[in-house]
């Protein structure tokens, strides 16, 4: 097994877990930081690396590039990463840079941007809804009138995460306001909102096809079906070996896209809408680790996860085998997100949540994003979700019954119990 040095660009949410997988296994890692890092590392809610993992850090800005790269140089890097979705470009072009493997930057820009996504999505003849980039609220109507035939749609930013900015649209009301709060706006990652995206809301079951790929070699790890309601999380699971046969078409899609997106290398999760019955539909691609299931559950459901194949990958890329198939749970496992319906300051009896939840039979672990005194807010998006609860269970029917206790507790007031006397607010 060789080590060596690797950049990691933006390591937070999955990318913390990548850099501590890797200093586990000897490899000297660097962290690069993009100006929208600011921004993400608040939406991964504070998951960050350890301390002492990384033995350098660039604040990068367009005029030290350079210095990133003769660092890189010095110490024989041999891997760019991308630890979140604002590092996806400046992994793609460090690479190319310095020759190493990567994805190459041609299609860099559409990996990431809506817009340009919809434009390779079309040359491929990937199967997509119809997709409108609009600079005007008036061209949104327009759009949404004559050729959507104002039927129901989803307005979205070009670039987002975690539904941040996102909205379902069922009346011209809909659309304006919707475009209102994206056009002319900061996005989530501080840049300026230039261009709204309309597209045709597609009914199905969105699965996340979940991969690792070595010199155009793609292994699927797993896929994951996530499951929302408008805009707010409900839960994502990783399939059971007993369903992975009767998704195969959405599989085949995703792996169809890798190839019109040009990703070659590293890790990798493509978003697919399908119905069961008609063609898959393909949503969006990231090109890096999905986010949102941490490793700990992957590892008690499939006995790896997607940041264990990529270190996989880095680490011993000539003896690097994709498994032949996708790898489906023996176990049942969903990462479930909570909800608040209302708004205003944790207080001491956030303890009580966290104590209901940990009594659970199938929960693994809590991870709360609030403390005591921290701000909870009414949940809108996965940003603004208190947390979420690990289960794992033996039978589908133990975790369905944990699943359905959460929500019951807090459709029974759990997190108005849970805020400081006199500071809550209805959403």
């Amino acid at each position: 097994m060789q080590s060596g040095a690797v950049l990691i660009v933006d390591a937070y949410g999955a990318g913390a877990w990548l850099a501590d997988a890797l200093h586990r296994r000897g490899w000297r890692c660097a962290h690069v930081t993009t100006p929208e890092s600011r921004y993400v590392a608040a939406i991964e809610h504070r998951t960050e690396a350890s301390s002492g993992t990384f033995v350098a850090g660039f604040d990068h800005s367009p005029g030290d590039l350079e210095a990133v790269l003769r660092w890189a140089r010095d110490q024989g890097v041999l891997h760019v990463v991308p630890g979140s979705e604002p590092g996806v470009e400046l992994a793609d072009r460090l690479a190319e840079r310095l020759g190493l493997p990567g994805n190459g930057t041609a299609l860099s820009g559409a990996r990431r941007d809506k817009a340009l996504m919809k434009r390779v999505m079309e040359r491929a003849g990937l199967p997509a809804p119809r997709t409108l980039a609009v600079r005007a609220v008036q061209e949104a109507v327009a759009f949404w009138r004559d050729v959507l035939d104002e039927a129901p749609a989803v307005v979205k930013p070009l670039r987002s995460a975690g539904c941040c900015g996102v909205t379902f649209c069922e009346t011209e009301a809909d659309i304006r306001e919707a475009c209102g709060r994206i056009l002319g706006v900061p996005d989530v990652y501080g840049q300026p909102g230039d261009l709204a995206l309309v597209q045709r809301f597609v009914e199905g079951r969105l699965f996340e096809i979940c991969t690792v790929s070595v010199g155009g070699v793609h292994e699927v790890v797993m896929v994951v079906e996530t499951v929302k309601h408008g805009t707010v999380y409900d839960f994502m699971r990783m399939l059971h070996r007993d369903e992975l046969d009767g998704v195969s078409p959405a599989v085949r899609a995703g792996l169809r896209a890798l190839e019109a997106f040009g990703v070659r290398e590293g890790a990798a999760h493509v978003e697919i809408l399908w119905d069961g019955r008609s063609e898959p539909v393909f949503v969006e691609i990231g090109a890096r680790l999905i986010g949102g299931l941490q490793p700990p559950l992957c590892r008690a459901v499939l006995g790896t996860s997607q940041v264990d194949r990529l270190v996989d990958a880095i680490c011993e890329p000539e003896g690097f085998r994709a498994e032949p198939r996708p790898r489906g749970g023996s176990l049942f496992g969903r990462t479930v997100m909570l909800r608040s319906d209302c708004a205003g300051l944790a207080g001491a009896s956030l303890d009580g949540v966290r104590a209901f939840l940990g009594r659970l039979p199938t929960t693994r672990r809590v991870r709360l994003h609030v403390e005591e005194g921290e701000p909870i807010e009414v949940t809108h998006n996965l940003d603004s979700s208190p947390g979420v609860v690990d289960l794992v269970g033996s039978s589908r029917a133990d975790v369905a019954r944990d699943h359905a206790a959460i929500r019951a507790h807090e459709h029974g007031g759990a997190w108005r119990r849970a805020l400081s006397s006199g500071a809550s607010g209805l959403g």
